[in-house]
């Protein structure tokens, strides 16, 4: 736009309005951001702490495995064997 007089071009200066936009704008990404991250890093360290439990857990109770694994199978052997009795006396 040519002003009266002169020969160079007027610029568009942004309202005070679109100002505030654009800095309320970057404000609340950058506040969701923030938060974010804080929230991801103390869930992860949760998860950290609970999955050393775990492997705790698990390591007192892969050593004896073999014999609570073997114990397991033997009921549940005798278990189905009961349940195949108990069927074909109905059936009978």
């Amino acid at each position: 736009m040519l002003g009266k007089g002169t020969k160079h071009q007027e610029t568009v200066k942004w309202s005070i309005r679109w100002k505030l936009m654009a800095i309320i704008t970057v404000l609340v990404v950058g506040l969701v951001a923030v938060l974010s991250y804080v929230q991801i890093s103390s869930q992860k360290k949760m998860m950290e702490d609970e999955m050393d439990n775990l492997v705790a857990i698990g390591q007192f109770w892969g050593g004896s495995f073999g014999f609570f694994g073997g114990m397991g199978l033997f009921f549940m052997g005798i278990g189905v064997l009961w349940f195949v009795d108990v069927y074909k006396k109905t059936k009978e």
